[in-house]
């Protein structure tokens, strides 16, 4: 099994409550918590046996890792934060093995841009990895659709 670092449940700011009050989610996670590995493997074996003959791509969204670590940044290190994303990037890679992963930055994910590019190189066209590495992203899809995304 991968590693994945699961950090519990840590109240935001914005709730009013203080960090100090982490709580552990349980082995299916919970509301306001940072979801276990157990559910994201869960989840993306159930999108592929429910849905695999409809699946063109799979968008993959920023934000990965924790945002209550995202405001506690120095606690884990990048390399840490490259490594939970490899993690993330294998799984997807593994269980959406035939279709597109189209994945994008959140503002929360870590800045080594370079790294990740490599790490998506096999989503990635070559012609977009200086751009990926800047600004954005454009991916063109079977069906003549355009991809942009802008990080």
């Amino acid at each position: 099994m991968s590693f994945f670092q699961h950090y519990g449940c840590w109240p935001s700011e914005y709730e009013g409550v203080s960090r100090a009050a982490w709580r552990p989610a349980g082995r299916f996670g919970d509301f306001s918590c940072d979801a276990p590995w157990e559910l994201i493997e869960s989840a993306a074996k159930s999108m592929m046996s429910r849905h695999s003959d409809n699946v063109e791509f799979v968008l993959w969204t920023g934000d990965a890792l924790s945002h209550a670590l995202s405001h506690q940044a120095k606690r884990i290190q990048e390399r840490k934060q490259v490594q939970l994303l490899q993690n993330l990037t294998d799984l997807l890679g593994k269980t959406f093995s035939s279709q597109f992963v189209f994945p994008a930055l959140g503002h929360d994910d870590p800045t080594q841009r370079k790294e990740l590019g490599k790490m998506w190189s096999r989503w990635l066209p070559t012609d977009s990895m200086n751009t990926f590495e800047s600004v954005a992203i454009k991916q063109q899809m079977k069906n003549s659709e355009v991809v942009i995304a802008i990080t």
